[in-house]
């Protein structure tokens, strides 16, 4: 559901890792705090539920975000609330909008029985996988093996699993063996289906039933939903989930009424898959299984002693089978989300309301490495508990009257009190005794066990007015004091308002008039936002064991915290024109909005010698400035056909004011050769990487071997999108629906580790490059190193020239130079202190050495412009007459075919790299290292009402 929302609101932006279960990012209007959570707030029939992402960091797992728990087939409406206005009605934690979901419910005076089935069947599978090369298989410098003494006597032979990249040789069916020892069909040749071997296509199903009730003074309805769904992957990602929701209201006389509802969610998953290349992971496979190595060759996965087989002298990875069938995780989730609301007319006028509400999540999860893993030979076991749980209390009084015969005014006064705890439990055990036991009592070491609890309140007064001239004026006051216990006692404290006003304009317009409605807004809003729990005092932290004595470290973390931190302040200002033309068949919508941040709570890096690694602080200002469009048409309407065109089109400029004094550089998180920014004057998620050093824009190598003069700190580009937008269309003719979504999202950059690592690996088509020259010099011709630098044989005065130095040998980095230098070998500098080119390189390099330049020290080679188009959602429906349906018990019919994210139109990733892939849902986007591959959804919903 969450990932449903791409695409359908301006300046609304949504990342998820692609795996199921996994948890989704939406962003809306860019961010605005640098290293605190950028999520809008959910709200659920009035009641705000915890959204916090699932991601553990240690385990690379990712649990699923809070918002996943709603069951769709529950979800009346969705309507989103943009910018820190909507701070005003729920509080800080809407300081980054607000997203407001409206469950189904029974309709008083309603008093048919209805009932609802519901049935959705979805297939995932695998649209693009990477482009293997299927020349070289394993091996190095272009030989199967390094010497004579990998070869099995007698049979000429070369054992499977030698070598653990694909340096080797063209593969031809020299003859191979597997881990056992015996011949391998085919001998040492392609294996085009060693990798897409592993997927297939996935399930999900999801069958639901409803059923509502009501009479004249009540009203019920109470839903069930069971979802079983797995993976692309094998044996990954099994889902089983149970939602239940049932809400009741009833009015008790003319002056009370209550409602009540209540969501209960069970979730079982087991075996997660591992992201981010996590050498646990079998989706790493991809990245670094020979493409010599015979899929059948990996079964059994086991020795005669339980133990993992291996199949790399690299030992980047496990076998995957074994990471597939013997290594385990799972969990389970237990959650309810239950409030109850009574309201009590006091006049005509006045109303009062009390709410109570309370999201309670218990969750349990182990994970199980089994003893005998090449990663982990003597095993792993870990266990967690936690128990999350939110309340919330509300008092209000609600005022609504009209003043005269000019004013309305309508008001509302209440109180918060919001309270969170939380509690972990855990322990792990890093050696076991005995195979396939799956419990800490499996232990061979002492296990390692943990607790902690996290508690904070929020305590709050606010109101709001709205005041109405003659229906074509409005001006509305929003005031809001926050007390919260995450800030020191002199701080905790924090007042924010807003101002807003609108004029409708078109209320002076001919009533024939083309334009029938047109208004003009403006707002200015000031929200504040609360530290993280425990950052106030720095505290001590079990260190371990020495002789025999537990020790205890300072800073859990090696954080220092701040015992003097303010809130974040975020001030905001908006202004919108709505417009409807032809009776609102065009209804256009436009938002411009400026936002800055100050105050930021950031954990910035200070020096190690400190005994600390980063630091709470109040530093720093960001800000957003955007604009939005949103189009509205109703292009054709008639008795049968009717076709409407939705469009979205926005844009957001985010800037890094400042940082901390004597701070211009602040890290959000790096993988292999990337690192994500803020720098001050700059946009917020610069990528920064080493490159290859350029003298303007002639490229310097090394004149020793020719590869590439790191440059550090070089600007790769920003993962923000220049602008994002979709269009869609809605058509309906007859019994027949048809709709259609397509997103774009056009700049922005992405840095793909996992294809700089399948480029090292020599995998991929790219890695072919200078192959077959190097193949030819250093197999067959057995030419060395000088002679592919153009160097001959050694003479008194130097060396002589190579004859045949202009035939290729390897591969090069184009119209590459040496730095020049002077006679005693120094480099000349510019007046901007740069080297400057000198002699044009004539070296022939490995294709392994020019591949690994790529990992660390050519950064640009593996960023991607992130632009992108899809078709990101298509639904064609049908709906059987109800004249048929006549004298049946069935109501209504509807059966439709589902498909999302079903085609990739235009992209610059390279093939099998999706350019909206994330490794984190995070503030550190733009890298992608390990992430699914790109993935289509598609499948038939029936829902049936009697």
């Amino acid at each position: 559901m969450v990932n449903g929302l791409a695409g359908k609101v301006a300046g609304l932006q949504v990342t998820t890792t692609g795996q199921p279960g996994s948890s989704s990012r939406v962003v809306i209007r860019g961010e605005n705090s640098m290293t605190q959570n950028n999520q809008p707030l959910w709200v659920v029939d009035g009641v705000p539920i915890n959204n916090d992402m699932g991601e553990n960091a240690g385990d690379r797992l990712d649990f699923g975000n809070g918002a996943a728990d709603l069951n769709p087939d529950d979800v009346e409406s969705i309507t989103v609330l943009q910018g820190p206005n909507a701070a005003a009605l729920y509080g800080s934690r809407a300081a980054n909008g607000a997203i407001l979901v409206v469950t189904k419910k029974g309709k008083i005076e309603d008093s048919n029985l209805g009932i609802a089935i519901n049935q959705n069947t979805l297939f995932n599978t695998i649209t693009e996988f990477p482009a293997y090369q299927n020349v070289y298989g394993e091996g190095g410098n272009g030989f199967l093996v390094g010497n004579g003494n990998n070869i099995v006597a007698g049979t000429g032979a070369v054992r499977m699993g030698t070598n653990g990249s694909s340096w080797g040789m063209p593969m031809l069916g020299q003859p191979y063996n597997d881990f056992n020892g015996k011949p391998v069909a085919g001998g040492y040749s392609p294996q085009p289906g060693n990798i897409t071997s592993f997927y297939k296509t996935s399930v999900t199903n999801a069958s639901g039933i409803s059923i509502s009730k009501a009479d004249a003074v009540s009203a019920f309805r109470l839903s069930y939903t069971f979802t079983n769904s797995d993976d692309v992957l094998k044996n990954q990602n099994i889902i089983k989930r149970h939602n239940v929701a049932l809400s009741a209201s009833r009015k008790l006389g003319s002056i009370f009424s209550i409602d009540t509802r209540i969501t209960y969610t069970n979730q079982g998953t087991k075996n997660r898959t591992y992201r981010n290349l996590d050498p646990s992971s079998p989706m790493a496979a991809y990245v670094y299984m020979p493409r010599s190595l015979n899929i059948n060759a990996l079964s059994p996965w086991a020795d005669a002693n339980g133990n993992s087989v291996t199949y790399g002298s690299v030992n980047n990875t496990e076998n995957p089978l074994w990471m597939l069938y013997e290594n385990q995780n799972e969990d389970t989730r237990n959650r309810i989300l239950g409030g109850i609301t009574a309201t009590a007319k006091l006049s005509n006028h006045l109303s009062f309301r009390l709410q109570a509400s309370t999201d309670i999540a218990v969750s349990g999860f182990y994970q199980y490495k089994e003893l005998g893993g090449l990663k982990t030979p003597l095993g792993y076991y870990s266990n967690a508990s936690q128990n999350n749980q939110m309340w919330d209390y509300q008092g209000m009084f609600m005022y609504n009257n009209k003043l005269g015969k000019s004013f309305t005014l309508s008001a509302n006064v209440g109180a918060e009190y919001t309270t969170t705890n939380n509690l972990n439990r855990g322990a792990n055990v890093s050696s076991l005794l005995v195979h396939d036991m799956p419990s800490i009592q499996n232990s061979n070491a002492f296990p390692f066990a943990f607790e902690t609890k996290v508690r904070s309140n929020v305590q709050s007064i606010y109101g709001n007015a709205t005041l109405g001239f003659r229906d074509f004026l409005f001006l509305d006051i929003t005031g809001r004091n926050d007390w919260s216990s995450t800030l020191p006692v002199a701080n905790s404290s924090f007042f924010y308002p807003s101002l807003s006003g609108s004029f409708v304009f078109s209320n002076f317009l001919p009533e024939n008039s083309v334009l029938n409605y047109g208004k003009l807004r403006a707002s200015v809003a000031q929200v504040g936002n609360a530290a993280p729990p425990q950052s106030l005092v720095t505290t001590y932290a079990y260190g371990g064991l020495f002789q025999g004595n537990p020790y205890l470290n300072y800073g859990n973390g090696n954080q220092l915290n701040n015992g003097a931190l303010m809130p974040e302040k975020t001030f905001s200002r908006e202004a919108g024109l709505e417009l409807a033309f032809f009776k609102s068949r065009l209804q256009l919508t436009t938002n411009v909005y400026q936002s800055n941040t100050t105050n930021q709570i950031i954990k910035a890096q200070i020096p190690v010698e400190t005994g600390f690694s980063t630091r709470v602080m109040n530093a720093g200002e960001m800000r957003n400035r955007g604009v939005e469009v949103s189009v509205n048409a109703v292009a054709i309407q008639s008795k049968k056909l009717r076709w409407n065109v939705l469009a979205n089109w926005s844009m957001n400029r985010n800037t890094v004011l400042s940082l901390a004094p004597g701070i211009d550089k602040l890290a959000l998180g790096t993988n292999l050769g990337a690192t994500v920014n803020a720098i001050v004057g700059q946009p917020y998620g610069q990528l920064t990487g080493n490159a290859p050093y350029r003298s303007h824009d002639t490229l310097l190598v090394n004149p020793s071997n020719g590869r590439t003069i790191a440059d550090p700190n070089v600007l790769l580009g920003n993962f923000h999108p220049d602008w994002i937008g979709s269009l869609g269309a809605n058509f309906k003719y007859g019994n027949f629906d048809l709709s259609f979504l397509f997103t774009v999202k056009w700049g922005g950059v992405i840095y793909s580790a996992s294809y700089g690592r399948a480029n090292f690996a020599g995998n991929t088509v790219a890695s072919l490059y200078g192959r077959d020259e190097f193949l030819m010099s250093n197999v067959i011709l057995g030419e060395n190193d000088q002679e592919r630098m153009g160097n001959g044989q050694a003479i008194s005065t130097g060396t002589t020239p190579y004859a045949d130095a202009g035939r290729p040998k390897g591969a090069r980095y184009p119209d590459a130079y040496f730095p020049l230098v002077d006679k005693t070998g120094k480099y000349i500098l510019d007046k901007d202190g740069r080297m400057q080119p000198g002699v044009k390189s004539s070296i022939w390099m490995n294709p392994t050495t020019y591949n690994s330049d790529m990992v660390l020290n050519n950064t640009p080679a593996i960023t991607y412009n992130a632009s992108n188009i899809k078709l990101s959602e298509l639904i064609f429906g049908y709906s059987i007459p109800t004249r048929i349906l006549t004298g049946t018990p069935f109501k209504t019919t509807r059966l439709a075919f589902v498909g999302r994210n079903l085609w990739t139109l235009f992209k610059h990733t390279p093939q099998g790299i999706d350019p909206e892939a994330a490794n984190t849902t995070g503030n550190a986007q733009g890298i992608e290292s390990g992430g699914s591959f790109p993935y289509a959804i598609y499948g038939f919903d029936l829902k049936v009402t009697f």
